[in-house]
């Protein structure tokens, strides 16, 4: 079980809202949860890294956790006070019908529902088709387009995020919540720092990257501020373990520890750093599992092309329903992707890093 310091953390992280190039209020967090032990450095995408010194200047490690999320952006307003929106970042068409979501207008946070036609007017051939977001609207109680406008303050280019609490399920052994792709990454980024003490024998960098979900944008500004020597990717896996999920389709599973990933789609993780990682693991009694992403991407493919390359580590705590209102992680793996990113600091030394890197 994950105690308070990590669960209200990841709370405030899991409940704050910022879509790509949206995300003022994540960093207002992470900057809060580390005063007092780091001080922030943003970059041109709003994106901020914190460096805490240890025993020397180099290696610098540089944990990365992107703090966008998926959301939407208004896209227009009918006469009638009705909203289109399109997305930022991918969605799941049939998880979004009647779902609750707040737009973000210059009169403060406006609660809407998605709508579509009724079933009872769509011909019986077509009720059992999928809606598309296309067909989909946000019915924020207007009465018009001037209603939204003028007495809500919403106007096109608006960013809009899903409504969602976040909750302990059966006892706190398992945590609901929004936006956990990637306000874990950046709660581990975060608490790495915190918990690390003074005598990790290198620099740590604490980075909440942006716009991960439209292109990996922020990923690359972060390397150049920090100058990394090697980088460890936090991210959620796409697990299995659920109904229809055969380990065909996803290896990793909820509750059997921190995903050490293989492969990803447009970048390969170095396989020395992965071979440490599982070997300070193994070596640490932290339980783990191996993970191969066939699709979906991370901020590793930029990093890793930092100047001559910087060689990077790619883990994740599994989560089911990615990508939708609520996602679902074990609080047991978060703390065994905790324990790992500690262990590594700690050992993540100039001679260690020079193996890695194949000097």
């Amino acid at each position: 079980m994950i105690d308070d310091q990590s669960k209200a953390l990841l709370k405030t992280l899991s409940e704050a809202n910022g879509i790509p190039g949206h995300e003022d209020e994540v960093r207002r967090a992470m900057t809060a949860a580390l005063s007092g032990v780091a001080e922030p450095t943003m970059d041109g995408h709003g994106g901020v890294t914190f460096m805490k010194r240890g025993g020397s200047d180099r290696p610098r490690i540089l944990y990365a956790g992107h703090m966008d999320e998926i959301g939407f952006i208004v896209k227009s307003i009918t006469d009638d006070g009705f909203l289109y929106m399109i997305p930022s970042g991918g969605w799941i068409d049939q998880a979004l019908l009647t779902q609750r979501l707040l737009v973000h207008g210059s009169k403060g946070p406006v609660l809407g529902v998605v709508g579509a036609k009724p079933p009872h007017l769509t011909p019986p051939d077509k009720r059992g088709e999928m809606v598309r977001i296309r067909d989909m609207f946000l019915d924020v109680g207007a009465c018009s387009k001037e209603d939204a406008m003028e007495n809500l303050g919403i106007t096109p280019g608006d960013q809009i995020t899903p409504v969602a609490s976040f909750e302990e399920l059966n006892g706190g052994q398992f945590l609901l919540g929004k936006a956990w792709d990637d306000r874990v990454g950046v709660a581990l980024a975060t608490e790495t720092l915190l918990r690390v003490g003074p005598d990790h024998p290198n620099t740590l960098i604490a980075a909440g990257t942006t716009g991960e979900e439209k292109g990996l944008i922020g990923a690359q500004a972060a390397a150049w501020i920090c100058d990394p020597d090697l980088a460890i990717v936090l991210e959620v896996g796409i697990t299995g373990g659920v109904p229809g999920v055969d380990t065909k389709e996803a290896t990793e599973k909820c509750g059997q520890g921190v995903s050490i990933v293989f492969i990803e789609s447009g970048a390969i993780p170095s396989p020395t750093f992965r071979a440490f990682a599982r070997r300070v693991a193994t070596e640490e009694g932290i339980p783990f599992q191996d993970s191969f992403y066939e699709s979906g991407g991370s901020d590793g493919a930029q990093i890793s092309r930092y100047k001559t390359g910087v060689p990077y580590l790619l883990l994740a705590v599994p989560c089911r329903y990615i990508h939708t209102h609520n996602g679902l992680i074990a609080s047991s793996d978060y703390q065994a992707a905790l324990r790992l990113c500690l262990a590594l600091a700690r050992r993540l030394d100039a001679k260690a890093v020079e193996e890695i890197r194949g000097r």
